[in-house]
């Protein structure tokens, strides 16, 4: 897994997978080796492309940006809107936080893409 740092310098971390918490909707992140991380992967039924950002304090803002079926979706997390990065398009925001087609979850079950508008 590769990240940007503030630097905007690319730097290696480790491999992390997301998994599904027993019993419970959402997931948990498990670090472990690039060739577990990949054998994992791979055998997962269900999987979720995304690109994550945050603020270079680490606590302001998230973004999430998703890649393949879930294209163009933008997910933000942010203590509130006037701190989010200015190259988000505000106008275009909106607070989906109740709604939960937009959790991990959902989306890697039904993808973005699949959505009728």
């Amino acid at each position: 897994m590769f990240t940007l740092d503030s630097d905007n310098v690319t730097r290696e971390l480790p491999s992390s997978v997301s998994v599904p918490r027993n019993g419970e909707e959402g997931y948990k992140s498990l670090s472990m080796s690039t060739e577990l991380a990949v054998s994992f992967f791979r055998s997962a039924q269900f999987k979720l492309f995304k690109t994550r950002y945050h603020s270079s304090s680490g606590i302001d803002w998230t973004v999430d940006m998703y890649r393949l079926e879930n294209e163009p979706l933008i997910l933000a997390y942010a203590r509130n809107v006037d701190s989010l990065p200015f190259w988000l398009d505000r106008r275009r925001c909106r607070d989906v936080s109740d709604d939960r087609r937009y959790s991990e979850f959902f989306l890697s079950r039904q993808p973005y893409s699949s959505w009728r508008p």
